[in-house]
């Protein structure tokens, strides 16, 4: 996607186990990623085998309501 222009931002992801994290810090995780997709003009949603989970499926429902497009790698 770089290749053809576009300026990339990556997700937010946890560098430790889950049950590591604080509340506060799972939260803090979470709005930085919104915030990514708040700076963005799209997401693109990777659905491997069209799975898509609970955490991907709020990001893309908060994506619709900014006004977002999302594509998805798989129909």
């Amino acid at each position: 996607m770089e290749l053809a222009g576009a300026c990339v931002l990556s997700i937010v992801y946890p560098t430790k186990n889950p049950a590591a994290y604080r509340a506060f810090e799972i939260a803090r995780l979470r709005q930085a990623h919104l915030k990514r997709i708040d700076c963005s003009d799209a997401i693109f949603v990777v659905n491997l085998g069209g799975y898509i989970g609970e955490t991907t499926q709020y990001e893309i429902n908060y994506a619709h309501e900014q006004g977002k497009d999302v594509f998805y790698l798989e129909k």
